[in-house]
């Protein structure tokens, strides 16, 4: 839990480049993939595409793969009260690479069969390696489903950066936790810049 919270991309102004990215993709209605290595902010920023969209006044309802057995996904899929019979929600299916290909393949088929897209605001993401590329059933559910992807950096491609993004971590801790802590020495910025951030945080 506390590493969720402590993901850079919780902090104000620490989006960088792609936050015009993600306004521009905020108002569109097609579905979005999320691509992240673990621990980019993957949530995180399904969370900020909702909040910056026109249907943040409808409900935002999150759907973990990890956690989700046989009978949760029988239910999602084939049930009347499910909500992908909704209308205006916005549906985020994190950690889509956690379910077997199969049911990739049956989620695309009830996307494109029940026109659920121009029903309800689809977001998805997929924890990618350092390459990038999505598993092939989730390279083809991008596809066909007509999905805008939206690449997140990691913090090893934004070593010009950490200056700034220290800095503003330790505003927010100083915030958080009452404290005045000025800043860092030259030797530890150092540090940071040469540190190699595994699972980004």
């Amino acid at each position: 839990e506390y590493l969720i919270n402590a993901s850079f991309y919780k902090i104000s102004g620490a989006l960088g480049e792609i936050e015009n990215h993600i306004n521009a993709v905020a108002l569109t209605r097609q579905p979005v993939m999320i691509l992240g290595e673990a621990g980019t902010g993957k949530e995180q920023i399904a969370r900020l595409l909702y909040l910056r969209s026109p249907h943040s006044n409808h409900p935002f309802v999150a759907i973990n793969c990890d956690l989700i057995g046989d009978k949760s996904w029988d239910f999602l899929l084939n049930h009347y009260s499910s909500p992908l019979n909704d209308s205006g929600n916005t549906i985020f299916f994190q950690s889509l690479d956690a379910i077997a290909p199969e049911q990739t393949t049956e989620l695309m088929a009830s996307i494109l069969s029940s026109d659920l897209a121009k029903r309800i605001r689809l977001i998805l993401s997929c924890t990618v390696s350092e390459n990038g590329v999505p598993p092939d059933p989730i390279a083809d559910l991008i596809r066909r489903t007509g999905s805008l992807s939206l690449t997140l950096p990691t913090l090893r491609s934004r070593k010009d950066e950490i200056p700034s993004l220290a800095s503003l971590y330790l505003n927010n801790l100083n915030l958080e936790l009452g404290k005045q802590i000025s800043g860092f020495d030259a030797h530890a910025i150092d540090q940071l810049r040469r540190f190699s951030w595994p699972n980004n945080y």
